[in-house]
């Protein structure tokens, strides 16, 4: 249950504050008193406009009238003025003695002198009267979570007590029955989720009584189940439960759903409401009722009305975890689609039932959005096949289409316990579903109902007429008037709504048209696109259709065969829906997107179908249906287009890249996989454009005498071209690492890291950093940065000092922030060239970024293309590692010696370890060792990275199982390996006779990458054994302490004393002792 904390810190002091304020009051205003408010006003009282509002009810318990105008009304001890009321009319503003005045706390000024500027919020607050001074509080309340429709009072005759009254009493005494407050809510021993049968659930309230119910049905106290022992359940059931404790009102209903031994292959929802909000005849919104017509659809009936119920609903991942629950509004969805027994919902957040929003992240695809004022559950329209819309989805998502389009996650609902089948849970197509996705909240938004009229949702239609007029009265062939169309219309999505409808072969096109602009100066319109369940079929001529809709209605169906008759919008309409048949309409991707949307619900659609009487085989026959038409469309919508505009044939276009690297961009198409091949229509011109890389310039066409952007008429023959590319200048600097989304525990500020991957030094001074919205951050002073170095600019250089205190290499402070949402960020040298560019988002397919707010995005390797989305990783420590080339962190650390589950037939264990890839710093990892089993816990700091254990410092006994791990810690961060687990199985030995030090040959020689040193001693002694190379300079130190008589083997695993890997050659090992030194030779062959 969402639950929202009140916040009782400010509460405790306002309501000090208020005390001492109150010395300072005037005496008349000292008779003035907050008598009753109500903070949430669903149903009780109405003011002069029909709204239910907030108000405030204020009492003059003195002997003279008292004028409230100049006095303040507040909830905002910190703004004690924040509204001041009107002197403007004194009869409004006057209360009589003994009597009161009543104040609606709305936020809306403009409906009169007693309409105030703000609102109350119902989770708790601050509420006063001040005085005109502006400083002294004549009274005030401090309030906690406020129900609907129930007032907060002064006990009549007792006015220093306060209770909540069921029946409010608006300028009028407070004698209705009040009680003290709301009981504990119920208190269940098991959380709802999956279960397996037999189960008890229990309650743990003490001092209450608890009413119950198993039906869905409301608990009613005094009516229902009285609990008294555990409820046993063996089958999927919902209890809904209720508590009552003296002088209380009960609680507010909670509902648990326990879904015993039910599958789950797709998230589940559990929907619960009071049955006859679901049946009754005459109010249940899931029946047709008293007043439905005969004949379909039924219009009348009370699936059509626009009546809310009040729900709760829980939502279970597929694991069977709830993921959260709350109270909520729920209505019948959709249009015709009613009439069908499975029916669609709109889940309305609602402060009256719990939350005013759903604020999580839902869908996957938008990972940007993570709050909701309602949402969909959507039935399937047409069979229950849940593949066409989906499908139209999944190839909008793929184009990147500017259309709008809902995006959904297939789920299963439980309705009041029962199996309702599978539902997709989707975005709600209106104001708020712009605001989310386009960033207006101001717009105008019509829909079409029927054919032949416009339904203004938001705003007015004005906007919108005046658009149908103009192209009523200009002729649509010229160009002028196109591009003039073009400050009005957002032509790419108007095209792709139409390419939609067509291919899809839609057959209920004039009653799902909605469009929207925003109000503002230049507001074009957009459309969205929905509701591609019914498909007339594969050889439906739906372009044909749509053109020869030339009555001027008002819904404009018109339009897309009125704009036909521009030559240049036809000409962009039929590249683009070309460009839509060679890629994500391609016969084998669109097979592909039905196989696997059909995949994310096989499993659940026999259970499906047999609820709803439909047949799987039948189902799979549809499915094969809908591959066939998605294999076979685009040739038949080539063959429309071609007879529609009497265009001879179609031309084979081949594209390829040669040498160098760079993109092709083809009519709207920018490709990057090669080579690539698609067909377009004879007599109409396409655009191809040859787009080199950053550093690399085109240098032209093979075997063809052609401008980098060109224009081609395609005929008969099929074409054929190959774009060169050679490096222009080299890149040196790269754009490393990004943070643009600091967490709370490390908050650096917004910062980029710059790398050099060059062999010079380069100087930095002059160059430049720029964002999306051409913001520039500029260089001005000396800044050397080394090859294979780094360095940072950030936004606030005290903050990321503070993050990291021991950085060095930063420059800052660039005064603008880098947007998460679709930024893109460049480089440009001092003579203004184009060094490193990147644009990077939470959207996809860079959504791995979204929810990973205390870590920053880095490059995989500064070599890669830093350009594509594949290439960059999460960082693996919190806050990043600024100023350091990017590495792997320990989970990738390899344990080397001994290994998992090894057995070791010797008297000593010897570890080590190593990393795949090398920190460029001065600064180095810190390594920390645990060992433990058998009764040893042991934890050695600050190790290299090699560790031998002697029995002798650290018993470890024969026959027994040990484990160790190595975790590291590196800048902020500490992160652990895998563990290993070993054996020693060591027999003892008949004494040996060592009479001389003796060094052996190491093996294997030549070696990769690792090789083992036998040293024989006689007796115990201080060894030391060193690597040098072919200079005779020192690389790595294996060995210098005390080993006991025997045989001892050291590993050496080629690398140096910082853990780097050294390159191939000769290496010489050494051994020295007091009395002993020898010198061998050895090959490392990389």
């Amino acid at each position: 249950m969402f639950e929202t904390e009140s916040p009782m810190n400010k509460i405790l002091i306002t309501i000090f504050l208020s005390l001492f304020f109150c010395i300072s009051v005037n005496a008349q205003s000292s008779t003035l008193l907050i008598n009753e408010f109500l903070a949430s006003n669903d149903s009780v009282n109405f003011d002069e406009f029909d709204e239910y509002d907030d108000w405030i009810e204020i009492y003059n318990s003195g002997n003279e009238p008292i004028n409230l105008s100049g006095k303040f009304l507040t909830d905002d001890f910190e703004e004690l003025k924040k509204w001041e009321i009107p002197s403007t009319d004194s009869t409004k503003t006057t209360v009589l003695p003994d009597s009161t005045i009543l104040i609606w706390l709305d936020d809306d000024e403009v409906q009169g002198i007693l309409h105030s500027n703000f609102k109350l919020n119902s989770d708790g607050e601050f509420l006063a009267l001040v005085d005109s001074n502006g400083e002294s509080i004549i009274d005030s309340i401090s309030f906690q979570i406020q129900r609907p429709n129930i007032s907060f009072g002064r006990k009549l005759n007792e006015l220093s007590k306060w209770l909540f009254f069921e029946e409010p009493t608006p300028n009028a005494p407070n004698i209705t029955n009040g009680k003290n407050g709301f009981s504990n809510l119920p208190i269940f021993t098991i959380e709802e989720g999956r279960f397996f049968p037999n189960i008890q659930v229990s309650f743990e309230n003490a001092n209450s009584e608890i009413y119950f119910t198993t039906d869905s049905s409301d608990p009613i106290v005094g009516v229902s189940n009285l609990y008294s022992n555990p409820i046993f359940l063996d089958t999927t059931t919902v209890i809904r439960a209720i508590t009552v404790e003296n002088e209380k009102f009960p609680s507010k209903i909670i509902s648990k759903t326990y879904l015993i031994e039910e599958s789950f292959n797709l998230p589940t929802i559990s929907l619960v409401t009071n049955p006859p909000n679901l049946w009754d005849w005459n109010t249940g919104i899931y029946v047709k009722g008293p007043n439905a017509a005969p004949n379909i659809p039924h219009f009348g009936a009370n699936f059509w009305m626009d009546w809310e119920k009040h729900s709760s609903l829980s939502y279970f991942e597929e694991d069977g975890s709830k993921v959260f629950s709350t109270d909520l509004g729920i209505k019948i969805y959709g249009g015709w689609s009613r009439v069908f027994p499975k029916k669609s919902f709109s889940i309305n957040f609602d402060k009256k039932y719990d939350l005013d929003k759903l604020e999580i992240n839902i869908f996957e695809d938008k990972p940007h959005i993570d709050e909701f004022g309602s949402l969909v559950l959507r039935a399937d329209a047409r069979g229950g096949v849940r593949i066409r819309n989906e499908l139209m989805y999944q190839i909008h998502k793929q184009m990147k289409s500017q259309l709008g389009m809902q995006t959904y996650k297939p789920t299963v609902l439980y309705l009041n316990g029962e199996y309702w089948g599978i539902y997709n849970l989707m975005e709600k197509k209106g104001n708020a579903f712009i605001e989310r996705n386009y960033g207006y909240k101001n717009i105008d938004m019509l829909s079409n109902v029927g054919n032949d009229s416009l339904e203004i949702l938001y705003g007015s239609e004005t906007e919108y007429l005046n658009l149908l007029d103009f192209m009523n009265q200009n002729d649509i062939t010229q160009d002028s008037i196109y591009e003039q169309l073009k400050e009005r219309i957002n032509f790419n999505e108007y095209i792709d709504f139409w390419i939609y409808e067509i291919y899809s072969s839609k057959g209920d096109t004039y009653a799902n048209i909605r469009y929207w602009r925003p109000q503002e100066e230049g507001g074009k319109w957009h459309w969205i696109g929905f509701d591609y369940d019914w498909w007339l079929g594969l050889n439906e001529n739906t372009l044909e259709r749509m053109l020869n809709e030339e009555q001027g209605n008002a819904i404009g169906m018109w339009t897309i065969g009125r704009m036909m008759k521009n030559p240049k919008f036809r000409n962009d309409f039929i590249n683009r829906f070309c460009d839509y048949l060679n890629t994500t309409m391609k016969p084998e991707n669109a097979v592909q997107i039905v196989q696997e949307v059909k995949n994310v619900i096989i499993e659940e659609m026999p259970k499906d179908l047999e609820k709803w009487n439909l047949d799987f085989e039948e189902w799979n026959n549809e499915v094969d249906k809908i591959i066939e038409f998605v294999s076979f469309r685009p040739d038949s919508i080539r063959s429309f287009i071609k007879s529609r505009f009497n265009l001879e044939g179609e031309t084979e276009i081949n594209l390829n890249v040669g040498s160098g690297e760079g993109k092709i961009k083809i009519s709207t198409l920018s490709l990057e996989t090669f080579p690539w091949n698609g067909k377009y229509l004879q007599g109409i011109p396409v655009t191809i454009e040859a787009i080199p890389e950053i550093g690399y310039k085109f240098t032209g066409w093979e075997n063809e005498d052609l401008e980098k952007n060109f224009t081609l008429n395609p005929d008969s023959a099929n074409f054929a071209f190959t774009a060169n590319f050679e490096r222009e200048y080299d890149l040196p600097i790269v754009i490393n690492e990004i943070n643009f989304q600091s967490g709370q525990e490390l908050n650096s500020g917004d910062w980029i890291e710059l790398i050099n991957i060059s062999e010079e030094k380069i100087n930095l001074k002059d160059w430049s950093f720029t964002d999306s919205q051409n913001n520039s951050f500029k260089i001005h002073k000396d800044f050397e940065i080394k090859p294979n170095s780094c360095v940072v600019l950030c936004q606030d250089s005290l903050k990321f000092e503070k993050a990291f205190p021991q950085s060095k290499n930063f420059i800052g402070n660039f005064t603008f922030g880098l947007n998460k949402l679709n930024e893109t960020v460049k480089i440009i040298d001092s003579n203004s060239r184009l060094i490193d560019s990147l644009t990077y988002s939470i959207l996809p397919p860079w959504q791995f970024i979204e929810n990973n707010s205390e870590f920053t995005i880095q490059l995989e390797d500064p070599t890669l293309n830093n350009t594509k989305f594949e290439n960059w990783k999460i960082s693996n420590f919190k806050g990043g590692t600024p100023e350091f080339v990017n590495f792997n962190p320990p989970t990738n650390i390899n344990l080397l010696t001994p290994e998992n589950e090894k057995e070791i037939n010797s008297n000593y264990v010897y570890f080590s370890w190593n990393t795949e890839w090398e920190i460029e710093s001065n600064d180095k990892l810190f390594y920390n060792f645990h060992l433990w089993g058998n009764g040893l816990d042991t934890t050695l700091t600050d190790l290299d990275f090699e560790y031998l254990e002697n029995q002798n410092e650290i018993k470890l006994e024969n026959q027994k199982e040990y484990f160790w791990q190595i975790e590291t810690i590196f800048l902020n961060d500490t992160l652990k390996s895998e563990i290993n687990k070993f054996t020693l199985l060591y027999k003892k030995q008949e004494p040996i006779i060592i009479e001389n030090f003796e060094i052996f040959q190491n093996y294997p020689n030549p070696f990769n990458p690792s090789t083992k040193i036998k040293i024989a001693i006689p007796q115990k002694s201080k060894v030391s054994l060193k690597i040098f190379n072919i200079l005779g300079q020192e690389v790595k130190n294996l060995l210098n302490e005390n080993l006991d008589f025997g045989f001892h083997e050291i590993i050496w695993y080629g690398t140096n004393n910082e853990g780097k890997n050294v390159s191939s050659g000769i290496y010489f090992y050494k051994i020295e002792t007091s009395n002993f030194r020898e010198v061998k030779k050895m090959l490392l062959i990389r």
